[in-house]
């Protein structure tokens, strides 16, 4: 097997955060009936979290700025528990989304710039 891509791996979950932004209704009520955008988000999400996942457990550690465990509970939680999946635990995750890719963004600049 060759080796990981963590630059590829991070853009990939940056762009996947910047979709959750664009998507993410601005009003929570508005989320309730707006099952295509439920189901863009959590599919967003289980994206971040396969990231989170598929970064070397050594790399998670030496960036801890970012809660990997708890992304990639929400992807486990989303993707094999999806009949619990509500619009409240999408929004409450949706929430942290510009709080987390500042984070994600510098852990990306700093690998390319190690490239």
């Amino acid at each position: 097997m060759g080796s990981i891509d963590v630059a590829a791996l991070l853009r990939t979950a940056v762009r996947s955060a910047e979709m959750i932004l664009e998507i993410t209704p601005a009003d929570r009520a508005d989320l309730e009936s707006e099952e295509v955008v439920q189901a863009a988000l959590a599919q967003s999400l289980i994206i971040i979290g396969d990231v989170s996942s598929d970064l070397p457990a050594s790399f998670r550690e030496t960036h801890d700025c970012l809660p990997w465990a708890d992304l990639m509970a929400l992807r486990d939680r989303l993707r094999h528990r999806y009949w619990e999946t509500t619009a409240d635990l999408l929004w409450s995750a949706a929430q942290e989304i510009p709080r987390l890719l500042p984070e994600i963004r510098s852990v990306l600049v700093e690998v390319e710039l190690r490239r």
